[in-house]
């Protein structure tokens, strides 16, 4: 694990802080990143009783997804608590603003020392408990005033930055972000955290993955650094010594490969930050294909692709090309580059392999469609 250093804020030993009255701490969390924290208040609760009274995990429910409802999806941060051998915790499940003032008014109407802490929650909390609560914070990662927003892992990858961090800033009443940033670490390699994780999983998605689990595990320390130094009583602004920008939601039609626009290396890395990307293949329409001269796309998912160094034929951006030899398609990218695929999905179809997707194209597309060796945007 990469260690940080901190900037414009020294921790403080534990054991050299002046303990006040301990916390009463409502923890909002839902995904990867924000269990991390989570279990270092645990650990910091039961080691410093004297920082840390009671810690309540507020969550999202499950909810029902996929192809007819049929998949109940909880937040990992639940099923990591569920998972707990020895578990007296019960979570508070909120999903709306309402019912977050129902639920949780009555727990900070009976503390004297409450704290809100905010980690990849996804919700804004209401400003009534804000105003409530003696003291709140929210671990974001990324160097702010930079990449303020719900994806700033993602933005980070996706524009190629080579520095990152963690900030933990307090919680604004009205907007995502907006709050005074009271600790920042210094600039970590992002090169060195995505190295550091050798156990990963090379699958779609497996960049933002490690770079959620090696800063979640960063923000944690910081989490707890500012925790046991006192720094969230008497905190200060930090200088904004990064420009403020926005890391938006990642969008279904961010998943998008424009074929004339990104080249090979771009579509790769897409996958490997976004998880499975998507582009369109023409097919014919009507019974069995009788009608050949009207034309609908369906859209093929990517798995997993990789750049080719040395191309050996030219190919148009979109134009595609099975190689019998390696067992891959061959797509034309921007700027003379070329994508190997090796497994893809067909709408409404199983992933397979790059020969199958070929093999059953006629069957799929139709004859004159299948002819039309071409991805669309």
């Amino acid at each position: 694990m990469i260690r940080y250093k901190s900037l414009l804020f020294r921790p403080v030993r534990f054991y050299s802080v002046r303990y006040g009255k301990p916390l009463d701490i409502l923890f909002f969390g839902s995904d990867e990143f924000s269990i991390h924290s989570f279990k270092a208040l645990q650990s910091l609760s039961l080691q410093k009783p004297n920082l840390i009274s009671t810690l309540q995990l507020v969550t999202r429910p499950p909810k029902w997804c996929g192809r007819k409802k049929s998949i109940l999806r909880k937040p990992p941060i639940l099923e990591y608590v569920e998972k707990q051998t020895s578990n007296q915790l019960q979570p508070i499940l909120c999903d709306t603003r309402q019912e977050m003032l129902d639920l949780l008014t009555p727990h900070l109407s009976l503390s004297t020392n409450s704290m809100l802490i905010a980690v990849s929650y996804g919700k804004l909390i209401p400003h009534e408990l804000i105003q409530s609560a003696n003291y709140s914070i929210n671990v974001h990662p990324s160097l702010l005033p930079r990449y303020k927003g719900s994806a700033p892992i993602q933005h980070t990858l996706l524009n190629n930055d080579t520095v990152t961090g963690v900030s933990i800033q307090t919680l604004d009443p009205c907007k995502f972000d907006n709050g005074e940033i009271i600790a920042r670490t210094s600039e970590i390699n992002v090169q060195q955290l995505l190295d550091n994780e050798n156990t990963m999983e090379r699958t779609p998605g497996y960049m933002t993955r490690t770079m959620i689990d090696q800063l979640g595990h960063i923000g944690a320390d910081l989490l707890s650094d500012v925790i046991g130094a006192g720094t969230y009583k008497n905190h200060g602004q930090l200088p904004d010594v990064y420009e403020s920008s926005w890391a938006t939601t990642i969008k279904t039609q961010d998943k998008q490969v424009d074929w004339v626009k990104y080249t090979a290396d771009y579509i790769a890395r897409m996958i490997a930050i976004l998880g499975p990307v998507f582009t369109f293949k023409s097919i014919q329409v009507g019974k069995v294909h009788r009608s050949t001269d009207s034309f609908m796309n369906k859209r093929v998912l990517l798995h997993q692709a990789e750049p080719i160094k040395w191309p050996s034929q030219d190919l148009k951006p979109g134009q595609f090309q099975f190689d019998p030899v390696t067992n891959v398609i061959r797509v034309g990218c921007a700027a003379n580059t070329q994508l190997e695929i090796t497994n893809l999905q067909f709408e409404a179809c199983a992933i397979e392999s790059s020969d199958e997707f070929m093999r059953r194209l006629k069957k799929r597309c139709g004859p004159k469609a299948a002819e039309l060796t071409t991805f669309i945007n």
